[in-house]
């Protein structure tokens, strides 16, 4: 069923791409980044989806990949995507599935003013017979860079970046053996009037991570005599995910009654890092 929808959506990607349509691309992980240099000339890559099957004596492995991109005098877009399944072929039930989409736009809005828009979408699973766990990453940025030259041989560029991220991580699986856990009842007003025991014998457990990461980078790069070099930059980041967790338990109570019991938690990890860099250098004759 998983690989039946990969699939799909690779058709459906290759179908929008050919019409045109932009596509999400590709983060390098970098705080800032800026977009690639605008090609001067049209070029276009077609769209290129292949797939092989590959099966011995202990395992078979489905391969899926595409790729698409074009570059024209102020737009250049690039995508692709992979997906892998793999099937232990002499273990019924267990095998696992990982796959990835990217790409990256980048628009030149004016003269010295560029625009960029990177994502990054992976997908990683595994299960057996009885358990199965799954990793989603989602990663899509937007930046914004200027250069100009306020002076003669020197170099000005300012890149803002905002990236909107996204985590979610799934694991369901049974205990083995019930466990047994006592379960506090309340009242409407808040007090415990009593104690019940269950028997759990399955779990869910979900984390699901959301946050927004800022950026900002100046670089200067000036040349004020032909042996002499100043350069300086500042890089300033500001990140503030915030994760929920949900533990479900699937029990039974002693008279064989059906009880699920959901444990949540909220919790933030703000983060704040800058960086300040300078150099000088020149190049003239060694003094004696």
């Amino acid at each position: 069923m998983t690989a039946r929808i990969f699939l799909g959506g690779f058709l459906a990607t290759a179908l929008v791409t050919t019409l045109g349509a932009t596509a999400h691309a590709q983060v390098t992980g970098d705080t800032f980044g800026t977009p690639d240099t605008i090609s001067t000339v049209s070029t276009r890559t077609p769209v290129m989806y292949d797939t092989s099957y590959e099966r011995d004596v202990s395992t078979g492995t489905w391969t899926q990949t595409l790729t698409y991109g074009f570059a024209r005098p102020h737009v250049t877009l690039s995508t692709s995507g992979n997906y892998t399944s793999v099937d232990l072929v002499r273990s019924p039930g267990l095998g696992g599935q990982t796959g990835s989409m990217n790409g990256l736009l980048s628009i030149r809005a004016a003269k010295n003013w560029s625009l960029g828009l990177a994502g990054t979408f992976n997908h990683l699973s595994s299960h057996d017979i009885i358990s199965e766990t799954s990793q989603r990453q989602n990663r899509l940025k937007l930046t914004s860079e200027y250069n100009l030259s306020p002076l003669r041989f020197m170099n000005l560029s300012a890149a803002l970046s905002t990236e909107f991220q996204q985590d979610h991580g799934l694991t369901a699986r049974p205990l083995g053996k019930p466990v047994a856990r006592l379960l506090t009842r309340y009242a409407a007003n808040g007090d415990s009037v009593g104690v019940d025991s269950i028997f759990v014998h399955d779990q869910r457990d979900s984390t699901f991570m959301s946050g927004r990461q800022d950026g900002l980078a100046v670089n200067m790069d000036w040349r004020p005599m032909k042996r002499l070099q100043i350069s300086g930059g500042a890089t300033g980041a500001r990140v503030n995910p915030r994760t929920k967790s949900n533990l479900k338990d699937f029990a039974v109570a002693p008279d064989g009654t059906p009880v699920e019991v959901a444990d949540r938690a909220t919790f933030e990890s703000p983060n704040d890092n800058e960086i300040f860099q300078s150099k000088v250098a020149y190049a003239g004759q060694r003094l004696s």
